[in-house]
């Protein structure tokens, strides 16, 4: 560990250096520090294979080390840009201070991590307090209520019981509530199609929860314990969690379609085109929504695929870096001529391709087809009532998003060795390009709204075909559609909330969520504190049921190889190579550098 200190107290006394003397902050400067960073990760490598003697705290530590070296190396690929382009125009340019402060942040996050790498307390790199993990809680807690049977019990025994579950019903009441909190965020974001039917859905899980704790309080003594009763709330309150789940899920994916058509590539080029401030005021509010829609989407990826630490590690990345651009963006886009705001444009568009590519590969193919003929459906019902030509150009760029997610996952998925889905994906192909085709075909043709929809349907049947052909899907739930009509009637016969029961929703605030890795804008701390325990619940093994039935989500997103990630992780497998990849990447840097210095 000694060794690894002094390292990094080396790097930032060298980057204070470079920090204070502009001038001197060239490529041959930027070749030093990255050979610096290579020694400096070799160590590190070797630590964390190595020197860390606490088995709790091993996970966490190698989960931030690699988050802290993952962003140095893209903040030394944008700095040599940066420099570049300073030689260019003559002047420092801002890009440089961002770069600068994110390397200083992580090298600071680094060191204190390092040194807490022994200790016993454990600091999560993604907090336990996510809907996916208090969700889980809650349905482990309800686990031992749904399987209540008081028939042989004595009177002790009943009484004894009764105060535990007087206990764990406001255990898990307090939980419930941190969930809503979640939930409540979400829909904040979520699309405006959503936002009522999540916020009954959670009112219904709060109103039912109410009752729940009600049953088993001891402010009525004389009440009798009737197990049959018990057993029928706790299913009550275990089906509108699993309500709320499905919808929720089914809405997330909703919102991937939404957001990664309209982040094309050129959201910051329509901040730029903006002619004047009423114009330029309402893109930076689109944008603002952007943003926050891909960071819950983000945080929520890594819920999902914490089975996978390289790959929940690559999005924190990827988030990390949206959040310190965050800062940056807007007042570069305001500025019309600041220098920097290629640069910055460019990394923030890299960053949103590469968690693209990422939450694609932990979307579940058949739940994802599903949403695409949802909206498929809708959008041809409502342009036989009214055409519009553009809502169909938006249904086509919709519809590309599932062929980028059949491209990422074509290996997976079998597409080129199963002959059927072979098939059925050329079939997509072309009738998608056909689709277009026609849609901005200049000629006037005859009956041609009418040839268009036929088009469109076909498209439709066929991602069903597709989907259907699609192997190795065996998280599909073939009742998905069934449960989807039983949310939609929960949602319509949904009981009016009691007025104690609204007052308190009302009390409820939307989750705040943290940075991953830097301090920005977004990531201020939600001054409203719970007063539960709930953390505690979660991290504790009591609450970890191993019989505890498939959780709906499966259906949603997919865990991928969860046994064999388990193995490599347990052989130090995954952690040679994360950081093997991560030297290569630095070590090119490096060499790159020292050629520009030559030339």
């Amino acid at each position: 560990m000694e060794e690894l200190l002094e390292e990094i107290q080396a790097i930032q006394k060298f980057l204070y250096g470079g920090y204070k003397i502009e001038s001197d902050t060239n490529l041959d400067w930027l070749d030093q520090l990255s050979t610096q960073f290579v020694k400096l990760f070799q160590i590190l490598q070797k630590f964390l294979m190595f020197d860390i003697t606490t088995p709790t705290n091993r996970t966490t530590i190698i989960e931030q080390s690699f988050l802290c070296a993952q962003q140095i190396v893209v903040c030394l690929k944008f700095l040599e840009k940066t420099v570049n382009k300073e030689k260019e125009v003559g002047c420092l340019i801002t890009s440089r201070q961002c770069f600068f402060e994110r390397i200083l942040w992580c090298i600071a996050r680094l060191k204190s991590t390092i040194k807490s790498a022994n200790d016993h307390v454990v600091t999560s790199v993604v907090e336990a307090d996510n809907f996916v993990t208090l969700l889980d809680c809650s349905l482990d807690i309800l686990s031992s209520f749904v399987a209540l049977d008081g028939s042989n019990d004595n009177l002790t025994n009943k009484a004894e019981r009764r105060a535990e579950m007087m206990m764990e019903s406001r255990e898990l009441r307090s939980i419930i509530e941190r969930l809503l909190s979640h939930s409540l965020a979400f829909s904040n974001i979520a699309l405006h199609s959503d936002k009522n039917p999540l916020t009954i859905l959670s009112q219904n899980v709060l109103k039912i929860a109410m009752e729940f704790e009600e049953e088993f309080s001891l402010s009525q003594p004389g009440k009798k314990l009737n197990a049959t009763d018990q057993r029928m709330k706790a299913m009550d309150l275990e089906t509108s969690l699993c309500s709320l789940e499905s919808f929720l899920n089914n809405s997330l994916l909703r919102l991937v379609v939404e957001v990664f058509h309209v982040m094309d590539g050129k959201t910051i080029e329509r901040l730029k085109n903006s002619s004047n401030s009423s114009t330029v005021d309402v893109e930076i509010e689109k944008f603002d929504l952007l943003i926050d829609r891909l960071i819950q989407i983000g945080h929520f990826a890594i819920s999902f695929s914490r089975d996978d630490l390289k790959l929940s590690s690559l999005i924190r990345s990827c988030l990390a870096s949206i959040e310190s651009l965050d800062s940056y963006i807007i007042p570069a886009v305001m500025s019309k001529s600041d220098p920097s705001l290629d640069i910055l444009q460019d990394h923030f568009e890299e960053e949103v391709k590469e968690l693209q590519h990422h939450v694609q590969q932990i979307i579940d193919t058949k739940a994802f087809c599903g949403t695409l003929q949802d909206l498929l459906n809708v959008g041809i019902e409502t342009n036989r009532k009214v055409f519009d030509e553009n809502s169909l150009q938006t249904l086509i760029k919709q519809t590309k998003i599932l062929l980028d997610h059949f491209q990422v996952n074509s290996k997976n998925l079998q597409l080129t060795q199963d002959k059927v889905s072979k098939f059925y994906f050329s079939d997509f192909k072309l009738i998608l390009t056909e689709c277009e085709a026609i849609l901005n075909f200049p000629e006037p043709i005859e009956d041609r709204e009418r040839r268009i929809l036929k088009r469109f349907c076909i498209l439709n049947n066929t991602i069903r075909k597709l989907q259907n052909a699609i192997k190795n899907l065996s998280n599909f739930d073939v009742g998905e559609e069934e449960k989807a009509i039983e949310i939609e009637k929960n949602i319509a016969t949904a009981s009016q909330c009691p007025s104690k029961c609204a007052d308190y929703f009302n009390t409820i605030r939307p989750s705040a969520l943290g940075s991953v890795l830097y301090e920005s804008k977004r990531s201020k701390k939600n001054p409203f504190k719970s007063s539960s325990n709930h953390t505690k619940i979660i991290n504790s093994t009591l609450r970890r049921s191993s019989n505890k039935r498939k959780s709906l989500r499966m259906v949603i997103f997919k865990r991928n190889h969860q046994i064999e990630a388990e193995e490599a992780w347990n052989k130090d497998e995954t952690t040679d190579l994360q950081i093997t990849e991560i030297l290569e990447k630095l070590t090119d840097l490096s060499t790159s550098l020292k050629k520009c210095s030559i030339k």
